[in-house]
């Protein structure tokens, strides 16, 4: 079960515990194996020591209906989405995932209010954040991605300087040049040669 948020993790808990209340293993026995095997899949993701694995193991064990086995694992659940609300409201997370995405989509057009859209943040914090882990702010940023994927169009192809141009994102081809020229010196042209 590969959850990387908090609903992912609580929908497919309460998938499986459906499973399991509607009797859908026939036996309370291969129940509590299921059980124990997903408290081991949750415990992994937890830090601690295999002694906390092994009570909680044995605690599944140890239940003798199904709402004690039912308890136990909301319990891990529970600690689960306090450990991925804390990650997923983290600056450091969220600067990743604006950086992930404007790798992806650098050849499109790209603005701070898309960007904290895409966030779930607003504008001035997604700039402020940016700005303090970055060191620089976000169209600076897409500027850099953008000249960085230029030049590896520049090196490696034989494009023309206008499909290049529209390739990283720019619509207009003299301001493509000119940044690049303030970028590295030189204009397109002259770094291909």
């Amino acid at each position: 079960m590969a959850c990387h948020d908090s609903y992912s993790l609580r929908r497919n808990v309460e998938i499986l515990l459906n499973v399991c209340r509607n009797n859908g293993f026939q036996s309370y026995i291969y129940t509590r194996f299921v059980c124990a095997n997903l408290i081991k899949i949750l415990a992994k993701e937890l830090s601690g020591s295999g002694e906390r694995l092994a009570d909680l193991v044995e605690r599944i064990y140890a239940c003798s209906n199904f709402s004690g086995l039912e308890a136990e694992i909301w319990q891990v659940t529970r600690e689960l989405e306090e450990r991925f609300q804390t990650a997923e409201d983290s600056p450091k997370r969220t600067i990743a995932m604006v950086e992930q995405y404007i790798k992806e989509h650098y050849h499109e057009p790209l603005s701070l209010d898309l960007l904290a859209e895409k966030a779930f943040r607003t504008p001035h914090y997604l700039s402020s954040i940016f700005i303090q882990e970055k060191g620089i702010g976000i169209n600076k940023y897409i500027k850099n991605v953008r000249m960085e994927k230029a030049r590896e169009l520049l090196k490696g192809t034989n494009m023309k300087i206008s499909d290049i141009c529209e390739q990283v994102g720019y619509g207009s081809v003299s301001y493509f040049c000119r940044s690049f020229r303030n970028e590295y010196g030189v204009t397109p042209e002259q770094y291909r040669h």
